[in-house]
């Protein structure tokens, strides 16, 4: 019976999963620096009154730092940075998108450095930042224009910390509703028995893991109780703390329950343990990198929810079987006959694990790494390359075990492999170790969960591919009006600072007249009823140059430019100029090998996944046999014993 829940539950679970496929792509749930005003390595003509920063996810503004050096190393003092309720909410960056302001001093022609640092809301990740520009100064960009989130090594151990008590507090769980035979023996009485204790230690470790997250998040300025009650971290750490307190008293009155009983199982509890434990890892699933810049959508709290209930499962099983089930392998017969009959439960357990891990870290990964080279780039993706190869060894252990408790694996892997009949890889002996070498690998699998958690996506704007229109050579404008011709560039040609430069070249020779001034107006298609006429400055003999952020919105814009010379008709023309779109914040990485999305890859190997897992359940299924008789557990260790059914020693 166990085994036909479990293809139904896989079946369910594969099912839902196709419709995260066809989901769009969600945005980050960490903060990330989109835009900044002045941009890294502009020149500007005149000091500007203030700092924009443009952040796509709301940031703690108690935590935010911001410092102005000057090209001489001095330090300028700045006001406290503030939101600016008219820049929230961008389109162009997402509905969370929130507009930092900071109110800059008077400076003088020189170049500049500001040093900023902000902490990302929903998981209190520190984020540093540099952007560099220049007062009538030429500069270049800043060497670090791409954001970085710290990552700390006691963040990590806290959170794998936390990771291991709630793996081992799900495994134990499971073990009591449906891998523990029903049996009411006195063998099985002791193992339920240590197991409910098992899980209330674990639940303890889970709550040590919260708590020390918390100490550590704020220990650099002892900021506690402002992250606990001014930040959705702090609500999603009581919520879930209080979850775990509730848990914990539960397993208490199922551990009284039990020993009242005697023999019999106890299940009454265990479900609501069960509820809550999910709920708790539902209300974590929420604060993870993946949610949706709209708030974590359904969808992407379901796919991270199911990823770390199946982690936790798997490597929280594997512990319990090295801790609990492992020593009895050496008992008497009756106690080898039940590790036994645990661990060929386990194995159907594993598998549906193992297939939900594969196919959520997939879509996870899809949100996560923009392209292969941020992939091999960053710490997030180095991490995750290392926790695929752990994972695959590990996996190829778990394989090998499966041959030794099953024989039809075995006989699968020997006609692969070209064996004879009746092959094994390894003897029923080294079950003990391998079991002992995969539960390692799945603890250190938890680790660097914990470094993936604690460290920056690798994703961002420095990971964009460019658009088209943003490798295309700077375009100009020609026109000739009366004897005169004009040539026009405007650059960088992105909303914000901007220069205009009119050259004025007269045809005739004498020149009727001299250009005095040129007058130039401005109007955006998306705006008509504002018109911006300026008088253009003159360089030299014959340009002249307009400098400021009247261009402030992309799209079409109606360019007017007059030449005025005293005692003769204007001359000028009249143009539709397009400014591209916002370029993003900094310059993008270099390319190694590809900054191709790779999110289409990876749907398409997640849908070929579920494919194939499909396929296999249904011919499992069709070719299932019936069970004829009651179903016994053979050893494949030594062991003189088996045990029935009905739980009756057989020599």
């Amino acid at each position: 019976m166990y085994k036909k829940r479990a293809l139904i539950l896989l079946l369910l679970f594969l099912t839902a999963l196709s419709f995260q496929l066809n989901s769009p792509g969600t945005v980050s749930a960490h903060a990330e620096l989109v835009r900044t005003e002045p941009a890294d390595g502009a020149t500007l003509s005149q000091a500007p009154a203030q700092l924009r920063l443009w952040f796509n996810d709301p940031i703690v503004m108690d935590f935010i730092k911001v410092e102005l050096t000057d090209g001489d190393g001095q330090k300028l003092a700045v006001p406290a940075a503030r939101l600016d309720p008219a820049g929230a909410g961008n389109p162009l960056y997402g509905p969370k998108s929130v507009l930092v302001v900071v109110d800059l001093p008077e400076l003088d022609p020189n170049a500049y450095r500001v040093n900023w640092q902000v902490r990302s809301a929903d998981d209190l990740h520190v984020i540093n930042g540099v952007t560099v520009f220049g007062l009538q100064r030429t500069v270049a960009k800043s060497a670090t224009t791409d954001t970085s989130a710290v990552t700390r090594p006691a963040e990590v151990t806290m959170r794998w910390v936390y990771l291991v008590g709630l793996g081992s507090l799900l495994a134990a769980l499971a073990f009591l509703l449906g891998l523990f035979p029903d049996q009411q023996t006195a063998e099985n009485r002791v193992l339920r028995q240590r197991t409910i204790n098992f899980a209330l230690l674990a639940n303890g470790v889970a709550c040590l893991g919260g708590f020390g997250l918390l100490l550590e998040q704020g220990w650099d300025d002892a900021s506690w109780w402002t992250i606990l009650s001014r930040t959705d971290y702090g609500t999603r750490w009581w919520v879930g703390q209080l979850l775990l307190v509730a848990l914990l008293g539960v397993l208490w009155l199922v551990r009284s329950g039990q020993k009242a009983a005697g023999d019999k199982p106890v299940y009454r509890g265990l479900r609501l343990a069960v509820l809550l434990s999910i709920v708790h890892t539902a209300v974590q699933s929420t604060g993870n990198h993946s949610g949706g810049s709209a708030g974590p959508g359904p969808l992407s709290v379901a796919v991270d929810t199911i990823h770390l209930l199946a982690a936790s499962l798997w490597s929280g099983g594997l512990l319990a079987l090295v801790v609990m089930v492992v020593p009895l392998m050496k008992r008497g017969p009756s106690e080898s006959a039940l590790a036994a009959a645990i661990l060929r439960r386990f194995g159907w357990l594993a598998l549906v694990c193992v297939l939900a891990l594969i196919v959520t870290g997939l879509l996870k990964t899809a949100d996560q790494v923009a392209s292969l080279d941020a992939l091999l780039t960053t710490l997030y993706g180095q991490a995750l390359m290392l926790k695929i190869e752990l994972f695959l060894l590990v996996g190829l252990v778990g394989l090998l075990n499966a041959a030794i408790l099953h024989p039809r694996v075995a006989e699968a892997l020997g006609r692969i492999l070209r064996r004879k009949p009746g092959w094994k890889p390894f003897g029923a002996g080294r079950l003990k170790r391998l079991l002992l070498v995969e539960c390692a690998g799945g603890v250190a699998v938890l680790l660097l969960a914990g470094v993936l958690s604690a460290s920056q996506p690798a994703r961002g704007p420095e990971f964009d591919p460019p658009l088209a229109e943003e490798n295309a050579p700077v375009q100009g404008y020609s026109a000739t009006s009366a004897d005169l011709v004009f040539n026009m560039t405007v650059r960088p040609n992105r909303p914000g600072q901007n220069f205009l430069d009119v050259d004025v070249l007269n045809t005739r020779r004498p020149a009727p007249g001299k250009v005095e001034s040129v007058t130039v107006r401005l109007v955006s298609k998306s705006d008509p009823s504002k018109e911006i006429t300026l008088q253009a400055e003159a360089l030299d003999n014959n340009r002249y140059q307009v400098a400021g952020g009247y261009f402030n919105a992309a799209g079409d814009w109606d360019v007017s430019v007059v030449a005025n010379r005293p005692g003769l008709k204007e001359a000028g023309f009249s143009t539709t100029w397009k400014v591209l779109p916002e370029q993003a914040f900094g310059s993008r990485r270099p390319v190694m090998i590809s900054n191709e999305p790779l999110r289409p890859f990876l749907l398409a190997a997640a849908a070929l996944v579920i494919l194939v897992a499909c396929a296999f359940s249904v011919l499992w299924w069709r070719r299932r046999k019936p069970a004829t008789r009651a179903p016994k557990v053979k050893l494949f260790w030594p062991g003189p014993a088996t045990l029935s059914k009905e739980g009756n020693k057989e020599p």
